[in-house]
Order: structure tokens, then sequence, then C-alpha cells
């Protein structure tokens, strides 16, 4: 039986490093952004900048964490331990529904996916449950024993990379969405590194309904060079496209062992920014997503949090806790 958790929740201002009279993300629209330290979750209202601290127990696994309408989870992977937070009210244990070992997903409707860690007869059989742990309409997904690279999309839905493609994972079935080789996944698009049959090869812009694909009207050399003009490493760091289709954000290797810095690329000029710090591998999680209005990118980097404007090319530091942040999601995260 899970212990009780009695846990509180405080409520303050947030504190800007660069300068506290201005807003936190002018024009970053409505939603919230969720952030995990190893002892608190903090709820961050984007319109207001009015911020929620709710203690949890402490956190000391890899975890998922994953928000919906007016609720986040943390989930460790291993075990069954974690806690749902839900607008306004303590930190309360798992249900019975999300405790088995797996990873969470979000799913669509405010849904959750709980994909298994272990294979059940060479498939791994992904539940969709609601945030109380109760089976939810929309079915199962059947992945194979050794799927690939798996993280979720933008319509919430599973997405597979392998050598044969890239696939999105439905209860109905595998749908193949290009055979290039990913760079970044959005919700309308996915930005893939592509060859034609004279092996000439560029970056494009595939829609996820239709398969339809766009050229990249820009100088590629600047996505390269992130890669040191290496195709493959950009598939494999990965990256998140804006819910609008007109930026990237791109993990890319540093200059340093083990440094993962974050850098923003902007797909109607080419050029690219970097956001300031480095990416953190805490967890399977991302530590980047985008708002609603594709405008902000939020980021964790160097256990910070960071905003880049896309309209002004610039980077801010938020500091909301003196604690390190671990991880970060939204409640229309577009992040993986």
């Amino acid at each position: 039986m899970a212990a009780r958790v009695d846990l509180g929740v405080e409520v303050g201002p947030i504190r800007e490093i660069c300068d506290s009279d201005k807003a936190l993300m002018p024009g970053a629209g409505s939603g919230e952004v969720y952030l995990q330290t190893a002892t608190a979750i903090f709820r961050v209202e984007l319109a207001t900048g009015r911020i929620t601290r709710t203690p949890t127990p402490k956190l000391e696994q890899f975890s998922s964490f994953v928000a919906g309408p007016g609720w986040v989870v943390s989930k460790t992977i291993d075990n069954d331990s974690g806690v749902v937070v839900r607008t306004g009210h303590r930190a309360t244990p798992l249900p019975a529904g999300l405790r088995p070992n797996g990873r969470l997903h979000p799913a669509p409707g405010g849904d959750l996916w709980l994909t298994p860690e272990e294979p059940l007869h060479r498939t791994r059989i992904v539940r969709r449950l609601d945030v109380d742990g109760r089976p939810a309409p929309g079915g199962t997904i059947r992945l194979p024993d050794e799927p690939g690279t798996l993280s979720s999309d933008g319509a919430r839905y599973l997405v597979v990379t392998n050598p044969s493609g890239v696939y999105q994972y439905r209860p109905s079935g595998p749908r193949r969405l290009t055979t290039g080789a990913l760079i970044a996944v959005g919700a309308h698009h996915l930005l893939v590194w592509d060859c034609d049959d004279q092996a000439r090869c560029n970056p494009y812009r595939v829609a996820r309904t239709g398969g339809a694909r766009t050229r990249l009207g820009v100088d590629h050399q600047p996505l390269l060079g992130l890669y040191q003009h290496d195709p493959a490493q950009a598939a494999a760091f990965g990256g998140d496209l804006s819910p609008d289709g007109t930026h990237a954000a791109l993990r890319v290797p540093g200059t340093q062992p083990g440094s993962e810095p974050l850098a923003v690329l902007d797909l109607a000029t080419g050029t690219t920014n970097t956001v300031p710090g480095s990416l953190t591998d805490t967890n399977p999680n991302a530590q980047y997503a985008w708002t609603a209005n594709s405008r902000w990118l939020l980021a964790i980097t160097d256990h910070q949090l960071r905003g880049y404007d896309t309209t002004t090319h610039t980077s801010r530091t938020i500091t909301i806790t003196d604690q390190p942040l671990l991880h970060l999601t939204t409640s229309t995260a577009t992040g993986n």
C-alpha cells in the first residue's frame, strides 16, 4: 500500500533576474508551464506570471513528467512511486492504474499512454488511461519488441524512428510518415533530411496529414553546421518544431564532453541562435517545449529556466527557486 502523502501548497510571485518590472514573457499567451525540482512541482501561469509551488516527496529516480488539463503527473519508471498534482490541490499518490512499470506519454483528450519497459510475448502493449488510472476510450497501441527511438508527437500519438523510416503508431496501427532522417517533429509538420533518386539531399518540411513535403528555400549549411555537417548526427539528437512550423528547437552537440546546447533554427531565414547553457540528461523527458502560440521556447539549461523569444531572437533567464530544475512540461506541450 502506498504511503499517505501529506503536502502543502504555497503561492508566491515570479522573480526575474534581468528586469522584475517587465512581464514574465510578453506575448506568451495563455497556458501553463510545469517545472520540477527534487522536492517540489511548480505551476507557472504564462498570462499572469503567477506561480504555485506544491511540495512533493524527494525524487531520486528517472521519471516521466506529463501535464494535462488541470493536472500534472510525475511517475518513476522502474517502480510504482509518483504523484498527481491537480490545480489548487495537494499532491496525491499515483492511482493504481498508473503504477505499473513503464513510461508515460501524453495521449489525445487529456489522457495518458502507459508504455511498459519490457515486452510481453515480443510485443509492448501500450494502454490509454485517464489521470485517475482508468482505461480510456481509444484502445491500445501494439509496439514491436524493439521499436526504435520512441517519443510522443504534437498530436499526442507515439512516433517511432528506426532504420526503415519514421512511423506514427495509433490504435489502428502504424503509418509511415517519412523515409528520411527525422530532425524535428511538430504538431502538424516534420523536419526531415532526405535525398532524391539522384542523391541530392536537402531538408524538407513534411506535412503530417497527406505527407506533402516542401524543400526549405534557405541555405541548409547553417543547419548542417550545427552537427559538424553530418546529417546522421541531426537525426540522432532530434528536436521539436514550433506549433506553427516556423522554427525548430534542436539539441546539438557541444564543444565540451557531455554538453548539449539547444539551438533555435528559423526555417524562413535559415538563421540559428543558441539558448544559453546546456541541457542536462536527467531523465527521458525533453527539457524544452514551445508555447501554444509559437512565440516562446521554454527550456531548462544548466538547471535554470530560460525563455527564447522568436520575435526578438533573445533569451532571458527566469528565476523561480534556488533549487536546481530537473523537468519541464506544458499542458499543451510539443516537447518530447
